[in-house]
C-alpha cells in the first residue's frame, strides 16, 4: 500500500540518468523498452545496456575500470526481466524463464 501511494505522488517517473559511459560500443539506456540488450551495472549510477560479455571480469576489464573509477564502490551487474511504471508491466524480457522451469508468462501474468 505504501508503494502504491509513493508511485501516485509522481506525475512523471524520477529521471534515471546514465552516469558511466560504458559499454563504449552501445549507447542504449538500461530502461529503454525498445532495446534488446539485457545487462547493465549499477555502481551508484547506471551504465548503458550491453551484452553479458561486456561485463565479464570487471576487475580485469581495463575499459570498464577506466569508465567506473574503482575504490569504495559496489558493482552490481543487473539483468532486465521486466520494466514497470505506475500502470504495471510495460516491458518483459522474452527470454525470461520463471522459477522451477515455468515460462515467464506463467510467472508474471
Amino acid at each position: 500500500m505504501v508503494f502504491e501511494m509513493f508511485i501516485k505522488d509522481y506525475e512523471s517517473p524520477p529521471k534515471m540518468e546514465v552516469r558511466y559511459e560504458y559499454p563504449i560500443s552501445c549507447w542504449q539506456h538500461p530502461f529503454d523498452i525498445s532495446s534488446d540488450l539485457d545487462y547493465y551495472i549499477d555502481a551508484s549510477g547506471f551504465t548503458y545496456s550491453g551484452e553479458k560479455s561486456d561485463f565479464d571480469n570487471p576487475i580485469s576489464n581495463l575499459t570498464l575500470r577506466q569508465k567506473i573509477p574503482m575504490g569504495y564502490k559496489t558493482l552490481i551487474l543487473l539483468r532486465r526481466y521486466f520494466i514497470l511504471d505506475k500502470t504495471g508491466i510495460i516491458w518483459k524480457n522474452s527470454q525470461t524463464i520463471g522459477y522451477g522451469g515455468s515460462t515467464e508468462s506463467e510467472v508474471y501474468d
